[in-house]
C-alpha cells in the first residue's frame, strides 16, 4: 500500500514516524516544498492530479498549513483517495460542507485529526458522564491558557485568519472538540473575541457560550496571551 503525505513539518514528520515502521506500507510520498531526508520508504511527491492517477495511493494525510487544506482534500476526494486532515478541518464553513457532501458521494473515509478525544483524562471524563457517576450535568466551565509569544508567530502562515485563523481553531479547538465529543452537538452559540493587533492579526482571546441539543451549557474560555 502506498501513501501520501502532504506536508513534512512536525505533524508531517509525527505521521512519518507512526507509518514507517509498519510493513504492509511499501512507500510513504511526501509532497514538500523542501529537500526530504533519505529515510525509511520515504519519496519525493510533487503534488498534481496524473501522479495521483499513477502512483496508486490509497490514503493521504494533509499537514499543511490550514489555509491549503481545502485545495489539496477536495482534489484527493475527486480521485477517490481516503484521506486524514490535520485540525482545523478547514477555515470556511462553506468549504467544510463542500468535503464532506463530496466524500459521502465519492463513498470514501475523509477524517479530521482530534487525537485529544483518547487522551486518558478525555476518556476518564466521558466514562463518568456516561456512567453518570457525579448526576446529571447542567453546566460545564472550560479554560485553556498557553502561551504563546512574537516568535511563535514568526512563521508566515501563523496568527492570520486567511490562513490560520486564531485562538479557537488553533489551539483551544480540540477542548471545543472534547466537549461535543462528550456531551453532545451544539445548537445555539455566542462569543466575545478580542485581539493583540501587536502580535497576531486574529483573535488571542475567546469567550465561547454554548447550548448543546441536550440542553447543557457550556463556557469556553481561551487565549494565547
Amino acid at each position: 500500500m502506498n501513501v501520501l503525505i502532504i506536508g513534512f513539518g512536525a505533524a508531517g514528520k509525527h505521521y512519518y514516524n507512526l507509518l514507517k515502521n509498519f510493513s504492509f506500507i511499501k512507500n510513504i510520498y511526501v509532497c514538500n516544498d523542501v529537500e526530504l531526508p533519505k529515510l525509511k520508504k520515504i519519496k519525493k511527491f510533487e503534488f498534481n492530479r496524473i501522479n495521483l492517477k499513477n502512483y496508486n495511493i490509497k490514503y493521504a494525510i494533509v499537514a499543511t498549513p490550514s489555509n491549503l487544506h481545502y485545495y489539496y482534500s477536495k482534489v484527493l476526494i475527486e480521485n477517490s483517495i481516503n484521506i486524514i486532515i490535520e485540525k482545523p478541518f478547514v477555515l470556511k464553513l462553506g468549504h467544510a460542507k463542500k468535503l464532506i457532501s463530496l466524500s459521502k458521494n465519492k463513498k470514501i473515509k475523509c477524517w479530521v485529526s482530534f487525537q485529544n478525544r483518547y487522551n486518558k483524562a478525555i476518556q476518564g471524563l466521558k466514562d463518568i458522564v456516561n456512567k453518570k457517576t457525579i448526576g446529571n450535568i447542567f453546566l460545564v466551565d472550560c479554560s485553556l491558557i498557553w502561551k504563546r509569544d512574537k516568535n511563535y508567530y514568526q512563521t508566515s502562515w501563523r496568527g492570520n485568519y486567511s490562513s490560520d485563523g486564531g485562538v479557537l481553531t488553533n489551539q483551544a479547538i480540540h477542548l471545543l472538540d472534547s466537549l461535543v465529543y462528550i456531551f453532545g452537538n451544539i445548537k445555539k452559540l455566542n462569543s466575545i473575541i478580542e485581539y493583540n493587533k501587536k502580535k497576531l492579526g486574529a483573535e488571542d482571546l475567546v469567550v465561547l457560550n454554548s447550548i448543546h441539543s441536550n440542553n447543557l451549557i457550556s463556557n469556553i474560555k481561551a487565549t494565547t496571551r
